[in-house]
């Protein structure tokens, strides 16, 4: 346990696997906005690039504990962390929104109380109140780590009981209800164990399974599931983030722990800058999008410059206020 905890393990492709996550939500949110009848077939194609922050997040936050352990100190640590990292740029980006007309400042309280779901914010308010269920299921993991079948093990009851108590498919999408995603959180947890007791996986095994993961992913949209396998168009991707979790807690382990060619691919320097844009792009795409594609339906132009535009206004805002912000984070959370 202390050999991993003295262990700083630094993930250069997590950054790029950030930048697949939202470069998925912009290119189906933008379809969908451009090219309203595409709908139906990409319904919860967006999701699965959530669903891959879910994972990717825990993943980081559980590999924090494993390196700080848990004490008082390092869970004050976290809890400030975690609160500056969301709270101001989530308020700012309500205010924004509110100045363009989507809703009241009254509406834009109770949007970020997080129990009210608004547009695309949803995720904010699952992500946001897992991260006070995190410490304790980490900390009964990380207990467990020198056994790992046991462990595994664990999680899996884990995730049957939440399962049992809310199934996934009683989930209603866009919900900020945390219980029912709880299950799409702890793969990734598990992975970030697994990783830091794991031992290397060859690069031509580990970009063989990722290839077939992401050639799954693919053929899981809706549309494609259509055209190639003939399944009709029923919504089914909507509340499959259990699925998806595990196969993307399977992705980042084996992205991260091998140096072949998709982590090479996701460590590609500028994936890597739209992944750390990517907070503040995800935030406000929505508001670049939803202000350009009334006027320019089915206007491919016009759907790539709004992607693009999102990645410069996200850009611009992280500069302009998360940065700063992460700087003041990181001074708080040494000085704790």
């Amino acid at each position: 346990m202390s050999e991993v905890q003295n262990k700083i393990i630094k993930f250069p492709a997590a950054d790029g696997i950030r930048g697949l996550a939202v470069l998925i939500v912009l290119v189906v949110h933008a379809m969908v906005m451009f090219y309203p009848e595409s709908y139906n077939g990409l319904a919860g194609a967006g999701k699965i690039g959530v669903w891959l922050f879910f994972v990717l997040s825990s993943f980081l936050l559980t590999n924090i504990f494993m390196h700080k352990g848990f004490n008082y100190k390092s869970i004050l640590s976290y809890i400030t962390g975690r609160v500056i990292r969301i709270l101001p740029l989530y308020a700012f980006t309500l205010l924004a929104y509110s100045a363009f007309g989507y809703f009241s400042l009254q509406d834009a309280f109770t949007i970020f109380k997080m129990n009210a779901p608004w547009g695309h914010l949803w995720t904010i308010a699952v992500e946001f109140k897992f991260y006070f269920i995190l410490p304790f299921i980490a900390f009964l993991l990380i207990k467990l780590s020198n056994k790992p079948v046991i462990m595994v093990i664990t999680a899996v009851i884990i995730m049957l009981a939440q399962q049992l108590y809310l199934p996934f498919y009683e989930v209603n999408p866009s919900s900020t209800d945390v219980t029912g995603y709880i299950s799409c959180f702890i793969p990734g947890m598990v992975a970030a164990i697994l990783l830091a007791n794991g031992k290397t996986v060859s690069n031509k095994t580990s970009d063989l399974i990722l290839l077939f993961i992401l050639a799954g992913v693919f053929i899981s949209i809706p549309y494609i599931r259509l055209i190639t396998l003939g399944v009709r168009e029923d919504g089914y991707l909507l509340n499959k983030h259990v699925h998806f979790s595990i196969a993307w807690s399977v992705f980042v382990y084996l992205t991260l722990i091998s140096t072949g060619y998709i982590n090479k691919a996701l460590s590609f320097n500028l994936l890597r800058v739209v992944g750390k844009w990517s907070f503040s792009i995800y935030l406000f795409h929505w508001l670049v999008y939803t202000q350009i594609s009334p006027k320019h339906q089915h206007s491919l132009t016009a759907s790539i410059l709004a992607m693009l535009l999102s990645i410069v206004i996200g850009a611009t805002i992280f500069y302009a206020f998360e940065k700063p912000m992460e700087k003041m984070r990181h001074l708080l959370m040494r000085k704790i």
